[in-house]
């Protein structure tokens, strides 16, 4: 349990050295506790400034503390070293009293004269992590009222008695106890031995273990463990609240303990019901109705209780071991305890702590701790529940559906197959009131999804519409995570103690392996970006839903996290994103940009040589006109070659696209060379009638063969310019 000042405040280590430290005393259910050796829990603070104290921990991998604490006293430096004295003059006998008649043994005085855990907590407190705040005010001064005395009755060994005595919150008297005025009043002995003892660790389960007892005459001694004594005591503080847990609600919740003249003891309710001990063993029974119940065993526990009259004799049978059926429908399955808010009780009557309930850990000696654990106990449904149904149906507000995508790995991609292999990690987080979730803990709690309403997802490629996409692989979990302590409720109609709590959200897990066409326009390939579309609906309940990012960056558009490699061959892919719609579909995006450096260098730097190699005809002699035209011939049909080779490598479209706008461009291109090679020739073997017509005709030849190589070559500097902006384009 944490609580701290609202100003975060630096750890005691760290403190200004001007600052004072503290030492610590807390009480624990009105019993003080010296917690100088507890690391999770201390006190800072300036000197003649406001102190600042932390019970728990300041960070969440840090030792926390557990316990009710109903009252908090801080000591100064000075006041701990006097303590110190006092304790030691105390150890030889100089027992002494501080000033105002205040004792430091205890601490019990100083602890309720300056109790500065106030109630209710007041604005000074923070609470951080699963801090249960209960408003209780100690019913009496722990400090001035002596414990009951508790007659055990029956004979018993000492781990017996003792589990019983624990039962009702009570302990063995110590030396010093049997001392006063406690035990005087009750004739209970066994020979020279008056009942078993509190004095030193408790002994294992061992056949030659010793374990302490009180003599009738003072003083103690040791006994074999194994050995029973005809009664034992037990003191049992006062104030004590018993609470009744069931489905009967004719008899009252809450009680007291009341010892009789004759040593024995019985319970009080509230205000009509009363559990007493007769012959037949305990009764419960109830001033304003004649129905009573009866169990022959211990009181205290998880008991099966029968209707008066079904007992004719008294029985010592172990707690009623319960099974899920009963325990679920069974109306006389209750269980008496005294175990507080933070604690849960076992089928014998031992308190545990919440935590230490269905852990997979056997905690309590009957190991009843992990029954009736498994996850359909962690729910509680309506008795109409249809998990067909959704629990948005028929709101007047579209329900929120929280998704949170984490996409794992995209396999490679290739135009020529158009096909995107997905996997991904699908997070959605709802609501459903018609649930109650029942003993959760801190973290994750797994639920069984056959059991609730989960979202059946339609997938389709495409943005918002398109082929229907069924998912290669599909692991899904269902669980509520937390990490901030909910406003839980005691539900005292369960023998099981549970707490429960309604407004949780429901988390899915889904690990997806999607396979899809990306029907991609790649009218730009190998350049250009392309968005390839998956998109989610959920089956019938679209129209009552509205997907929401659970970490939000804008309102209908979110980047994705992405842990895979980033190039897929063919594409690179840029980014991954996720797009609400407002008629309850959410479209998932792969943003590519096309990889042309493949292209570069097996489709582009070839053809662009052929190209060259034609052109270069143009330099040849103009008298050479067979070389011209052979090699811009042969160049022309390498580069046709070159464009059907290419053309069976790379997807198939019905329109064109940019690499076969460079194909034919060239193609085009070299055309263009062999029609200048002819028509050069042409002019230059044109007759002439003169010298001087043929001096003008050779002219005209090597000026239409400079003009077809300048315009030629600013047609192919304008094509590689043009593919070199969509390059650009790319980056």
């Amino acid at each position: 349990m944490e609580l701290a000042t609202p100003t975060p405040a630096p750890p005691p280590q760290e403190a200004d050295p001007d600052s004072t430290n503290y030492k610590v005393w807390a009480s624990l259910q009105g019993r003080p506790l010296d917690l100088k050796f507890a690391e999770n829990m201390s006190a800072w603070g300036e000197l003649g400034g406001d102190v600042r104290l932390c019970l728990g921990a300041e960070g969440p991998d840090n030792a926390s503390f557990t316990g009710m604490i109903t009252g908090v006293t801080l000591l100064t430096k000075e006041e701990v070293e006097e303590q110190e004295q006092e304790q030691k003059k105390e150890e030889k006998g100089e027992k002494k009293e501080k000033e105002e008649g205040i004792r430091t043994t205890g601490n019990c005085s100083v602890l309720l004269a300056r109790n500065i855990l106030t109630h209710p907590l007041d604005v000074s407190w923070t609470t951080k992590g699963p801090v249960l705040t209960l408003e209780w005010e100690l019913p009496l001064d722990p400090c001035l009222t002596p414990p009951k005395t508790v007659w055990l009755q029956g004979s018993r060994a000492y781990q017996g008695s003792l589990r019983l005595c624990r039962s009702l919150g009570g302990h063995f008297p110590t030396e010093e106890e049997a001392t006063g005025d406690l035990l005087k009043a009750h004739n209970c002995s066994t020979g020279d031995v008056l009942t078993w003892a509190s004095g030193w660790e408790e002994s294992e389960d061992d056949p030659t273990a010793l374990c302490p007892v009180l003599l009738a005459e003072g003083g103690m001694d040791k006994w074999a463990c194994y050995s029973k004594l005809d009664c034992t005591l037990c003191l049992v503080p006062e104030g004590l609240t018993y609470t009744l847990f069931g489905a009967r609600r004719d008899f009252d919740r809450h009680y007291t303990l009341r010892t009789l003249a004759d040593g024995t003891f019985e319970f009080q309710g509230q205000d009509t019901s009363t559990i007493s001990q007769g012959e037949l063993g305990w009764r419960l029974s109830s001033s304003l109705h004649n129905d009573e119940l009866i169990q022959g065993s211990w009181v205290m526990g998880r008991q099966r209780w029968h209707p008066s009259g079904s007992l004719q004799q008294p029985t010592t049978t172990l707690p009623y071991k319960a099974t899920e059926k009963t325990i679920n429908t069974s109306t006389d399955i209750l269980t008496f305890t005294v175990c507080n808010a933070i604690q849960f009780s076992s089928d014998d009557g031992v308190c545990l702590l919440r935590s230490e309930r269905c852990d997979g850990r056997t905690d309590s000696p009957d190991g009843s701790d992990e029954e009736h654990c498994g996850s359909r106990r962690a729910i509680s449904k309506d008795t109409n529940y249809d998990t067909r149904v959704s629990p948005f149906l028929g709101r007047k507000q579209k329900g929120i559906l929280l998704y949170e995508i984490h996409v794992m790995f995209i396999n490679k991609m290739s135009t020529e197959k158009g096909m995107a292999s997905v996997e991904m990690n699908l997070y959605l987080d709802w609501e459903d009131s018609r649930i109650e979730f029942v003993d959760t803990k801190m973290g994750r709690n797994s639920l069984a999804c056959d059991d609730i309403w989960t979202p059946t997802l339609n997938v389709f490629a495409g943005y918002t519409r398109g082929p229907v996409v069924q998912p290669r692989s599909n692991r899904s979990d269902c669980y509520i995570y937390w990490d901030q302590k909910p406003r839980e409720e005691q539900q005292l109609g369960d023998p099981l103690m549970s707490r429960s709590f309604t407004k949780m959200n429901i988390t899915q897990y889904q690990n997806l392996v999607m396979e899809f066409p990306c029907l991609l326009r790649v009218s730009k390939y190998p350049f250009g970006k392309y968005m390839c579309n998956l998109t989610f609906g959920i089956f019938r309940d679209h129209q009552y839903i509205k997907w929401k990012s659970m970490r939000p960056l804008e309102e209908d558009y979110n980047d994705l996290k992405y842990y895979g490699d980033r190039d897929l061959l063919d594409f690179r892919l840029e980014k991954v994103t996720a797009q609400v719609h407002h008629d309850g579909k959410l479209t998932f995006t792969l943003h590519l940009v096309g990889q042309p450096d493949y292209h570069l260098t097996n489709s582009f730097l070839p053809s662009a040589l052929m190209f060259v190699i034609c052109y270069s005809s143009l330099f040849f002699p103009i008298s050479g006109f067979n070389e011209r035209i052979m090699v811009s011939l042969t160049s022309l049909l390498v580069l046709v070659a070159l464009f059907s080779q290419a053309t069976n490598t790379y997807v198939r479209t019905p329109y064109y696209k940019l690499i076969d706008v460079w194909y034919v461009g060239l193609i085009f291109l070299c055309f263009a060379v062999v029609i200048a090679n002819v028509l050069v020739n042409y002019l230059r073997v044109l007759r002439v009638k003169s010298q001087n017509d043929l001096m003008k005709k050779v002219l005209a030849a090597r000026k239409c063969n400079i003009a077809c190589q300048i315009f030629l070559l600013t047609l192919f500097m304008s094509l590689i310019f043009v593919f070199v902006l969509f390059n650009y384009n790319n980056l």
